[in-house]
């Protein structure tokens, strides 16, 4: 369900201050002495190393607060101890998968906009159809959004509390949606961003904001080549494997080669799926090239296989291509703690919350996403799926 968590492992990281850090190679070894077969005694061009550098990952803090009311933990203990665990048991579950749902949005869209607004009527707002993301506002009802003015200028005054949800038609609907909401606004979840010329980000930074970063990433230059992120236009088009390719060869040219897997929208997904039986039908008898399995599209190619998965988190107007594995060249998730109880070792996990009727417990988590080749990853854009 959260593919970005499932295909990122978390490993504890040295903390500098706030920050994690890491090693990053930059470039090779250019100190190469050429010579004919017959020269001798022949004199050595001066070594130009290769060169690293430490990086800086900023790390983010989630906290999960829920309450369970006295009457309700209590109605569970009268229908016995089964019934009593069962009720826990659906209490806490829900809130780890509440949880993980915003640090997994948080992994693919941090420290960007979760939407660009297309049109507003009343107190609905209809999403753009390339930042329409199903699995982000699933089951929002009840979650509170800000609305700030295109390019972080300002922010719209007071907050939007969603009140419905129509996936058909890319739209959300607010109990009050913040004043003056119009096209090309852009929305966020509350306190996730402050506005101002140079918003004031909370989040760590996603996938997108990694791989479309144009200046500096974890902290080193992009303008390393083999730092610097590839990207791909697919040229507001539904997306096909001839369009993969060309994504994987940007990667390719980088000098990587191996596994890799393309992260999509399930829109997308389709579109693939139609143009993998074309493909199919038009190349019986050939060598395969396509296998669809349980996972998701193998795709062969000289670089490697290519998995291709659908994630309900991705937006339809772009999909992510990443290393599978590597010497610190996959993604992984790298800070202090993984996501559990916020507690001290050897204390309870759920207390009397004072002046109410009600237990709470609380989930933290304190982590960033991180790679140390971001050359070997690609950002797909421009994806206009069929309708």
């Amino acid at each position: 369900m959260f593919t970005l968590q499932r295909i990122m492992p978390f490993n504890e990281a040295e903390r500098i201050g706030d920050k994690y850090a890491e090693v990053a190679l930059l470039q090779g070894e250019h100190g190469m002495t050429y010579a004919g077969a017959g020269d001798d005694a022949f004199a050595l061009v001066a070594s130009v190393p290769g060169q690293t550098k430490p990086t800086e990952v900023q790390g983010c803090q989630h906290v999960l607060k829920t309450r369970v009311g006295i009457n309700a933990i209590n109605s569970a203990k009268k229908r016995g101890e089964t019934a009593f665990e069962g009720t826990m048991d659906m209490v806490v579950e829900n809130a780890n998968q509440s949880f993980r749902k915003r640090l997994e949005i948080d992994m693919f869209y941090g420290q960007k906009e979760l939407a660009v607004v297309d049109s507003v009527s009343s107190n609905t707002a209809t999403i753009a159809a390339a930042d329409w993301c199903p699995g982000i506002w699933a089951g929002s009802e009840g979650a509170v959004c800000s609305a700030h003015t295109a390019s972080w200028a300002a922010s719209r005054a007071g907050d939007g509390v969603v009140s419905s949800v129509d996936i058909a038609n890319r739209q959300v609907t607010f109990t009050t949606i913040p004043t003056s909401t119009a096209a090309t606004d852009l929305l966020n979840f509350k306190g996730q961003v402050t506005a101002g010329t140079a918003p004031a980000w909370v989040t760590q930074k996603g996938l997108h904001s990694c791989l479309a970063e144009a200046s500096t990433l974890f902290n080193i230059d992009v303008t390393y080549s083999l730092w610097k992120p590839c990207s791909y236009a697919v040229g507001s088009v539904p997306i096909t494997f001839s369009k993969v390719q060309k994504a994987i060869y940007q990667v390719q040219s980088k000098g990587y080669k191996g596994p890799m897997r393309l992260i999509l929208n399930p829109t997308t997904w389709a579109d693939l799926l139609d143009d993998e039986v074309a493909l199919r039908r038009h190349n019986e008898g050939g060598v395969r090239q396509y296998e669809v399995g349980a996972e998701g599209i193998k795709f062969y190619t000289a670089c490697g296989v290519v998995t291709i998965e659908a994630s309900l988190y991705c937006k339809e107007g772009h999909a992510f291509l990443l290393p599978e594995k590597g010497k610190g060249w996959s993604w992984r998730r790298i800070g202090a703690s993984d996501v559990g109880f916020d507690t001290i070792k050897g204390t309870s996990q759920i207390e009397r919350v004072a002046d109410v009727a009600a237990y709470e417990f609380r989930l933290y988590d304190n982590e960033a996403i991180y790679t140390g080749r971001p050359g070997y990853s690609c950002l797909l854009t421009g994806i206009v799926n069929n309708t």
